[in-house]
């Protein structure tokens, strides 16, 4: 684990290379989101910067991170499940409502 880009999102190092991992079967607000900002916005703007720290805490402090594939771009990014120390990091996004399954309807 090198960083997290957002709640639903991660750098990992792999073979020497950085490779984006994208959280599969969830989805989190994003940090950037468009200039027309109202309330529903500010909540999820929130909401991203929790899922991002959460996700940050429970991968930075894990002994082991382990990835279950499910896809990876021609790019080299994956689409994985994610554990930190065998618990499930997006179902923990999910429990703590800060992450939706399937596509969320959020503002960015």
């Amino acid at each position: 684990f090198l960083e997290a880009i957002d709640g639903d999102s991660l750098w990992v190092s792999k073979d020497g290379k950085r490779i984006r991992v994208q959280l599969a079967g969830i989805d989190a607000p994003e940090l950037k989101q468009d200039s027309e900002q109202n309330t529903d916005c500010t909540i999820d703007l929130e909401k991203a910067q929790q899922a991002r720290d959460l996700l940050t805490d429970l991968l930075s402090s894990a002994k082991k991170v382990g990835l279950v594939t499910k896809e990876e771009d021609p790019g080299g990014d994956i689409l994985a499940e994610v554990y930190a120390d065998g618990l499930s990091v997006g179902q923990e996004l999910l429990y703590k409502y800060l992450a939706v399954e399937g596509q969320g309807d959020w503002c960015d």
